[in-house]
């Protein structure tokens, strides 16, 4: 494994409000606030907050956490929001980090005691919670190298739990909780089956780190990692070094194969939130919920960016809910709750939201079949979706794989003359070459067109939360703000697949990522298999789908910051060809929903 050092504390530049190292127990009264001047929320109740408790690891490293309780002498359930990104809003990474609105989260909502990505305890600790908020093996002042999920991090939150739930103030009954990070460690922990864990709430996280973040596709990506682990990771020692091991071991291994979650040793209830606009954390969600062998799961698939719908006042009241149900015992009818509550993106519509289901995917799809059609001759980069199988005579549409212009998206347009719903797993399969490289990084994405013929955007964050932000027009082009469509992607060399894939399935999960089969010689057509993520979308009469094909992601970049670190590297070079007609069936299958 390789590793890299970690930004030091001294790094003052860059290390954020970090707390240095003291312990203390100190009472937070009633009104406290942590910054008036920019009008964080007040504590509606006295909190009594212990500052670097020490906690002892299995291997002897020793880590330490805040635990903020109520304050009476009472024990009360536990709950854990687990990453390396600082205990008490003490850390670099904060909604700060994602100008210019705070992906919709005012000040006012937060009281600045949260972890990032967790919720606030100044609202949780006085309905009748303790919670423990570690800065894990290696962040800041604690021990021991950072690392990245897997089994390693399992075992640290394992060790946690047990130490929490035999603490004075734990009624011993623990739940994790938290967004990203925080959502993927709780799979890892959860495997390990701590015996006082009782309930998780992964608020949208990946599950196999390979696919849905480090390499989807079999292209390599460590520009994310790269800027996760430089811009938001603090310590004293080193972190495990991600994007280092993404350009090093492309293919899958062991190392991988210990970032995959092994969801059949998850015992306990989850409810799992989910959404269609994470760059990293939409298939994981919803493979999640397919995957987990408990009864007691449920998912919400909301419209939203996964912060705003974090601190989204029904989404905690949703919450709080599932919690009291299961770490207090409280007949609350949670249990009668749909085990899946669907949204849809209308993109320049509303959203449909919180639609009761009873499964994902919907046992109702119907999957149809459209052939790829071009508009005339080999030159054009428009055609469309046709149910009929193929057109009179072979065609090849092409573009140049390294422009990103719009002259070089192949663009296949599919118009519906009524009202439509689209929900679930749409895949392609396309016959390709490309007479300049022996390989190919494809790139679908499938976006929607409004009855004008214009692509429109959903918008992430209701324009209610941006008050500042003039028209949806002004939103800032971030994957934060905006999101563009389901998209797909493979390197062309990784295609093979262990069979033909079935409806409803994710692609990807059907290849090992172990094997390169390069296109020799030059020119030479293959077939391929491409999955989409999970999709939700609806049209109204004269809206299309439309499917663009082209040598790079459409997705917008995170943040701004993200953009100063180097593009991820790609093979691609000169033109793309996608081939239709008679002897190439090029197509998509498409999941529609009655």
């Amino acid at each position: 494994m390789v590793d890299a050092v970690t930004p030091t504390l001294e790094d003052a530049e860059s290390n954020g409000p970090y707390t240095p190292f003291h312990h203390e127990t100190a009472v937070l009264p009633k009104n406290w606030q942590k910054d008036p001047h920019r009008g964080s929320l007040p504590l509606p109740h006295d909190i009594v907050i212990q500052r670097d408790v020490t906690i002892k690891l299995r291997d002897g490293t020793e880590i330490y956490a805040d635990v903020l309780r109520p304050n009476d002498q009472k024990p009360h359930p536990v709950l854990i929001p687990w990453s390396p990104y600082g205990k008490t809003g003490d850390g670099f990474f904060n909604l700060d980090v994602f100008p210019p609105y705070r992906a919709g989260v005012p000040y006012s909502k937060l009281s600045g005691l949260e972890k990032f990505e967790s919720i606030d305890p100044a609202v949780w600790v006085p309905q009748g919670f303790v919670f423990v908020q570690v800065n894990a093996r290696g962040a800041y002042d604690s021990q021991g190298d950072i690392m990245w999920w897997g089994t390693q991090e399992g075992r640290d939150g394992y060790d946690v739990i047990e130490w929490a739930a035999a603490q004075p103030w734990s009624t011993g009954k623990v739940g994790l909780l938290g967004n990203s990070w925080l959502a993927i460690a709780q799979w890892f922990i959860a495997a390990e089956q701590p015996p006082h864990l009782c309930a998780i709430a992964p608020w949208e996280g990946a599950s196999d780190i390979y696919r849905d973040m480090a390499c989807g596709g079999g292209i390599p990506s460590p520009t994310f990692s790269q800027w996760l682990r430089e811009k938001s990771l603090k310590g004293r020692n080193k972190t495990e070094c991600v994007d280092a091991m993404v350009r090093q071991y492309p293919f899958y291994n062991e190392y991988w194969e210990d970032k995959r979650v092994k969801f059949e040793k998850i015992q306990v209830p989850a409810y799992i939130v989910a959404s269609y606009t994470s760059q990293i954390h939409v298939p994981g969600s919803f493979r999640a919920f397919e995957q987990l062998t408990s009864n007691k799961k449920w998912i919400r698939v909301h419209p939203h960016f996964e912060w705003y719908d974090l601190y989204d006042p029904e989404s905690q009241k949703d919450l709080l809910k599932f919690f009291n149900f299961y770490l207090k015992g409280e007949q609350n009818n949670w249990e009668s709750t749909p085990l899946v509550r669907m949204s849809l993106l209308g993109f320049n519509q509303p959203a449909i939201m919180n639609r009761p289901e009873q499964e994902y995917p919907l046992a109702r799809t119907q999957y149809k079949t459209f052939y790829l059609h071009s508009q005339g001759s080999n030159t054009t980069t428009h055609g469309t979706l046709e149910t009929t199988k193929v057109q009179s005579s072979d065609v090849i549409m092409s573009y140049d794989s390294l422009k990103h212009d719009d002259a070089n998206h192949l663009k296949f347009q599919l118009k519906f003359d009524k009202y439509t719903e689209l929900a679930g797993y749409a895949r392609m399969k396309l016959w390709v070459s490309c007479p300049d490289m022996d390989d190919m990084d494809i790139y679908g994405t499938l976006t929607k067109l409004d009855a004008s013929g214009c692509r429109v955007d959903s918008i992430n964050v209701p324009m209610s939360a941006m008050p500042d932000c003039p028209s949806e027009d002004q939103v800032p082009h971030y994957n934060v703000y905006r999101h563009v469509g389901a998209p797909s992607k493979l390197r062309v060399s990784c295609r093979r697949i262990n069979r033909a894939p079935k409806d409803g399935e994710e692609v990807d999960q059907l290849r090992e990522f172990v094997t390169s089969d390069k296109l020799v010689p030059l020119g030479t057509v293959v077939d391929v298999d491409m999955g989409f993520w999970p999709c939700g979308m609806y049209f109204e009469p004269g809206e299309s789908l439309q499917l663009v094909l082209s040598g790079h992601t459409l997705i917008y970049p995170e943040t701004e910051s993200v953009i100063k670190f180097p593009l991820s590297p790609t093979i691609n070079h000169g033109r793309h060809q996608v081939h239709m007609g008679p002897s190439y069936p090029s197509s998509i299958t498409l999941p529609f929903i009655n």
